[in-house]
């Protein structure tokens, strides 16, 4: 897909807003190290699967840093961002139901003072950002045009019985 000028720049900034993101998030998590540990190991997960956790989520975010920004991963950066802030998001909200009889959090510093709806709500925007991105990569046409489109047709065609 051929995108526009300004449509790359606008893609580049959501890349670089997302890696800004990713950065804050595993940095805080690494530079608080027995925290985060201390916070995985609070989870839902089995012992063994917290450890690799707590090491395994922060390298995971590092390693899209760079998929954000060098210009042959952009997208596959942007396609893992997206899929990865999403897991986060589901399940936040799955533990915010209580379905553990608590609410555990491994989030860094500025997060884990959030509420539940706010730190989803706070994804949910990265999620958009990031889809918003993808959509000018791939000139998707936002859904509620498709809609508009398809009723438009419609009434101009309608289907006889």
């Amino acid at each position: 897909m051929k995108t526009s000028g300004i449509d790359k720049k606008i893609i580049r900034v959501a890349a670089a807003l997302i890696a800004i993101l990713w950065a804050y998030a595993s940095l805080s998590k690494l530079g608080n190290y027995d925290k985060t540990l201390w916070s995985m190991r609070n989870q839902v997960f089995p012992l063994p699967v917290a450890n690799v956790l707590a090491w395994l989520v922060p390298v995971c975010e590092l390693a899209l840093i760079p998929l954000l920004f060098l210009k042959r991963t952009q997208i596959s950066g942007l396609w893992a961002s997206c899929t990865l802030l999403l897991m986060f998001s589901f399940y936040i909200t799955f533990t915010a139901t209580g379905a553990f009889g608590r609410i555990p959090c491994g989030c860094g510093n500025l997060f884990e003072k959030m509420p539940d709806w706010l730190h989803v709500l706070f994804n949910l925007s990265f999620v958009a950002l990031g889809y918003k991105a993808l959509s000018l990569y791939y000139g998707w046409v936002p859904l509620h045009k498709l809609i508009y489109r398809f009723i438009k047709e419609r009434r101009k065609h309608p289907v006889s019985e």
